[in-house]
């Protein structure tokens, strides 16, 4: 298997490895306490991302070799990804949207 993730084009959402601007669309979303819940994260401390935060979830996505940006209407909206276990055989694909306007 080749380090890089295929471009995959969908009729509305193509998922796609990240681009600069995506840091920006990171960033410009708000980390609520439904959306941390849903990640199954910690929401007592709920902090607000920073540009560092967002640089590094990019940078995230970018390392891994089936990790893709979702990208909807020309925005970074949230990321997919495929975990493959080689031992086993088996595989698990995850969808994260944190852009709540996309939600439904």
């Amino acid at each position: 298997m080749n380090n890089v993730s295929p471009l995959l084009k969908g009729k509305n959402v193509i998922l796609r490895k990240p681009k600069d601007s995506d840091v920006h669309d990171y960033l410009a979303c708000k980390q609520t306490k439904e959306l941390i819940r849903m990640y199954g994260g910690d929401t007592r401390n709920l902090k607000p991302l920073t540009l560092q935060d967002a640089k590094r979830h990019v940078e995230y996505i970018k390392s891994q070799k089936l990790n893709w940006c979702v990208e909807y209407q020309q925005q970074f909206v949230g990321e997919a990804r495929l975990t493959v276990n080689e031992y086993d055989r088996r595989a698990r694909y995850a969808i994260g949207l944190f852009d709540s306007s996309v939600w439904n």
